[in-house]
């Protein structure tokens, strides 16, 4: 069962969590893992093909991460959806340590919908999609 909220004025708290010294929110770490992550370099490149020799040159690397996180608990639901808020879809880049890497990267959803699936009024999953940013 699906449903959609036209014209939503629920008003948001702002999210109170940790900010880093750049100002970009930084990811709760609170969620847990309930499925494996995986990830994806995508290149993309001009080529040009000269008849005995095609050169191809990449013009940047797009890599993108999916997670699924399981928020248990209410306040953790309403935190996440805080969040969300602030981040405003992918408009709004924010700081992550996803954990195979160990260090702390500039990422942004890779979407602007989010989907919250609720399988108990107080346990939700969430799949999302991280696109990191070059600094």
């Amino acid at each position: 069962m699906s449903f959609t909220v036209e014209d939503l004025d629920e008003a948001i708290a702002p999210w109170g969590g940790e900010v880093a010294l750049d100002g970009k929110p930084v990811w709760p770490v609170r969620a847990d893992w309930s499925t494996e992550a995986s990830e994806r370099v995508d290149d993309f490149f001009d080529s040009a093909d000269f008849g005995h020799r095609t050169l191809r040159e990449v013009r940047y690397s797009k890599r993108v991460i999916s997670v699924s996180l399981l928020l248990i608990g209410r306040p953790a639901i309403l935190d996440f959806r805080r969040l969300v808020f602030t981040l405003r879809g992918r408009c709004k880049p924010f700081r992550y340590t996803f954990e195979p890497d160990g260090f702390e990267r500039v990422w942004r959803l890779n979407t602007d919908s989010v989907s919250i699936d609720y399988l108990r009024p107080s346990l939700a999953r969430v799949e999302l999609e991280f696109l990191e940013i070059e600094e």
